[in-house]
């Protein structure tokens, strides 16, 4: 499920006044989107120290 569609669907739960279904979307959407951002934060740290990642001004590999 992407994230118009999460947005499409709590957008319908606010306009059909029904407070715990859009709090239950929004907590669950929120958590996605965390997620998200962990992962790609995660990779993005992981391609930076692999050999030849980042902008290779510095190593990672352990030998200084």
């Amino acid at each position: 499920k992407d994230a118009w569609t999460e947005h499409i669907t709590l957008i319908r739960a606010i306009a059909g006044h029904d407070a715990d279904e859009a709090q239950r979307l929004m907590g669950r959407h929120t958590e996605r989107t965390i997620e998200f951002y962990r992962e790609e934060t995660a990779s993005a740290q992981e391609a930076a120290f692999r050999p030849g990642g980042g902008d290779g001004s510095v190593s990672h590999s352990g030998s200084n």
